[in-house]
């Protein structure tokens, strides 16, 4: 049969379902004759008439395997011409949703790959405001992927994400930008983010969206401490200190600014900035901060006017509030917000942990100091250009733990001299006769090791009475901990 033929069988079955509207046999024939004209007019590219066929199916769904799949793959080969042919897509997306609908009317599971196959081109069509996303999620879970949905995807040698972690992504930023029942809906997702970060519990994005859901749920105290965990590895993204500064607003404006201008100070493409401009500019106005907000408020015009995006409302509006129109503008914005910023990087620096330790050699070329602050464990500083430590000063240390090529690695972000009393148990005060070994530019005070620079520093000889610091530290050579001298005090 033809297309036209079979829109005709169609037809002529549903007259006598119409007369006969209980009989199973009838309505058995009439599941699979609309099947049959769905799948003609798929391979047509009768797209109108295919979405027709399979809304039609699902009012008459078969309640077996063969019933779901054919159901299921006919409404996945609808949607895959709309993610292959973007005049497909442009005439048929107002569909999306009646076809995620017919999907309700059947059971799926991944014994066929339906599941992962519907997820992968639902995501494909999905944007920032399909609620017909979440709708699917909600009637099938996100229970049955299968292993390899969980692995990277590669294209053009560029990982991706998985098809898992993509969905989750997803359907956590359509939430957040619900205009209605974002709380309900963040609940009922939240069971689904903490799984999925089970299994990529550094995945810096599920992350953020996890801080956003406690933003809307009102939880700013663990919204923060998940925002200062990333900031560790991503302390210089702007749309960090965005993030860190909804969890002050309403609660604590100037923290809320100090966050917005350090984020402006980081910088990025204006485009990307609008929205932590705008936050600014609001918490700039309810502060009264008005020559500063309006200048904000007319950069961001400036850049939509540019880009021929709309002037939103909400903007119209604040460029109208009284004290706006009145104000100045500034020609520099960057002394205001550095003043501003040094609050919150105050509070950054404290949750990094804190630390004695002790300088144990200065590189002075590369400008950096290392600080030894456990057995084998050294954090790097960069010198500072008024900077005056020495090798054997004690400092108290905020440090940041990264790893780098599988290897943990510590930085200092914030040094200052301790003036109390402390010792560590791989430093010791060493005093004696320098041993020098014949014909060799090194020495030793009984286990301590004299390195050739200490000895030429300071001109020592054989036999020589001196006094200093060791340290002792791993010996890749000995392969064991061995005691070696750092500094030695000047008479």
């Amino acid at each position: 049969m033809n297309n036209l033929e079979l829109k005709n069988e169609v037809k002529e079955i549903s007259n006598k379902l119409k007369t006969n509207p209980n009989d199973e046999t009838l309505k058995t024939n009439y599941f699979w004759t609309l099947h049959k004209w769905a799948k003609a007019e798929i391979e047509s590219n009768g797209i109108s008439h295919a979405i027709s066929a399979v809304v039609e199916m699902s009012k008459y769904q078969l309640k077996s395997p063969m019933g779901y799949n054919s159901t299921g793959w006919a409404v996945y080969k609808i949607l895959k011409l709309m993610v292959q042919d973007q005049n497909v897509h442009s005439q048929h997306h107002n569909s999306i949703s009646l076809l995620v609908k017919a999907l309700d009317t059947i059971e799926i599971d991944n014994s066929t790959h339906l599941y992962s196959t519907l997820f992968w081109v639902l995501n494909k069509l999905a944007e920032s405001n399909s609620l017909w996303f979440l709708s699917f999620i909600r009637s099938h879970g996100l229970e049955v992927f299968s292993p390899d949905d969980y692995k990277p995807n590669e294209y053009n040698g560029k990982k991706l994400n998985s098809l898992a972690l993509s969905v989750h992504l997803k359907a956590a930023k359509i939430i957040e930008n619900l205009s209605e029942g974002k709380l309900q809906s963040v609940n009922w997702f939240f069971p689904y983010l903490n799984k999925i970060l089970e299994k990529y519990p550094y995945e810096i994005w599920l992350n953020y969206h996890k801080s956003k859901f406690f933003i809307i749920l009102d939880d700013f105290e663990k919204a923060r401490k998940l925002i200062f965990n990333i900031m560790k590895k991503k302390e210089k993204e702007f749309w960090l200190w965005h993030l860190l500064g909804e969890t002050y607003e309403n609660t604590d404006d100037e923290k809320a600014l100090s966050c917005f201008a350090k984020g402006l100070l980081l910088g990025g493409k204006p485009e990307m900035l609008i929205g932590i401009k705008l936050s600014t500019a609001k918490v700039q106005l309810k502060l009264g901060y008005f020559t500063e907000a309006r200048t904000e408020l007319e950069i961001i015009k400036k850049i939509r006017e540019d880009n021929n995006w709309k002037i939103t409302d909400d903007i119209k509006q604040l460029l109208n509030n009284e004290f706006i129109r009145k104000a100045d503008q500034k020609k520099d914005l960057v002394p205001f917000y550095t003043e501003k910023a040094a609050t919150i990087a105050n509070i950054l620096i404290e949750q990094y942990p804190e630390q004695k330790g002790i300088i144990t050699n200065i590189l002075e070329d590369h400008h950096w100091a290392f600080i030894g602050f456990e057995l084998n464990k050294t954090a790097r500083y960069i010198l500072k250009k008024n900077d005056n430590f020495k090798i054997g000063d004690v400092v108290s240390i905020h440090i940041v733990e990264d790893i780098i090529g599988g290897v943990k690695k510590y930085d200092v972000k914030s040094i200052k001299k301790h003036d109390g009393k402390t010792s560590f148990d791989f430093i010791k005060n060493i005093k004696g006769e320098l041993k020098k070994i014949n014909g060799k530019d090194f020495g030793f005070i009984e286990d301590v090791f004299i390195p050739p620079q200490l000895i030429l520093a300071n001109n020592l000889i054989d036999k020589s009475l001196i006094e200093g610091l060791a340290l002792l530290e791993y010996n890749k050579d000995k392969k064991t901990n061995t005691w070696k001298m750092i500094t030695i005090n000047q008479n």
